[in-house]
């Protein structure tokens, strides 16, 4: 299953969304502004990844929007 790390307002954020809404895939979405999690913030950042959304695909990490984009263009993500 896909997880998306993202927050409300974020453009790419609401991109990824859009995409894996339209090819029909599934994910979760969380918003990492809420206070639920605070702690994959707080994860993220000791990564230094500072920008959202950060996608994962089960355990492994994805990327960003762009690595989705492609990611799902080629076949690696899919239904």
């Amino acid at each position: 299953m896909l997880r998306i790390y993202g927050y409300k307002g974020c453009h790419y954020c609401d991109m990824a969304q859009e995409l894996l809404k339209a090819k029909g895939i599934p994910y979760n979405y969380y918003d990492i502004k809420s206070p639920e999690q605070k702690d994959k913030l707080s994860e993220l950042k000791e990564q230094g990844l500072t920008t959202v959304p950060q996608v994962y695909k089960d355990d492994k990490h994805v990327g960003g929007y762009n690595e989705l984009y492609s990611a799902v263009m080629l076949g690696a993500i899919s239904k």
